[in-house]
């Protein structure tokens, strides 16, 4: 069921033309407060305003790919996963809401 809203949602967007993605959409996740939407893809993460899906901020990831996001049930964080195929497995943690001048802090460099 997770699969199919992940593709539902983000059919939605690209598909009505509103957002424009350098790269694929590899996850997606609403903010805690739901008027927001947070993307990931090889371009980082991108936090856009729903439901205008206006682009509010941007976290470059450097390499890192974007696999998944999810926020935690207290909604102070953000967990990102990813890494670079076949090299290394990574959890970054973001805290929530960011502040302008906050990075995702490295938890976890696994398999390298």
């Amino acid at each position: 069921m997770a699969t199919c809203g992940f593709c539902l949602i983000c059919g939605i967007l690209m598909g009505c033309g509103r957002v424009r993605a350098a790269s694929p959409i590899t996850a997606i996740a609403f903010t805690p407060s739901g008027d927001g939407v947070v993307i990931g893809s090889q371009q980082g993460v991108e936090l856009l305003g729903w439901p205008e899906l206006g682009r509010q901020r941007h976290w470059p990831l450097g390499a890192m790919q974007v696999h998944d996001l999810a926020f935690a049930p207290h909604g102070k964080q953000l967990a990102i996963a990813g890494g670079d195929p076949a090299e290394t497995g990574k959890l970054l943690v973001l805290d929530w809401p960011a502040a302008d001048d906050k990075t995702p802090r490295t938890i976890s460099s696994a398999h390298k």
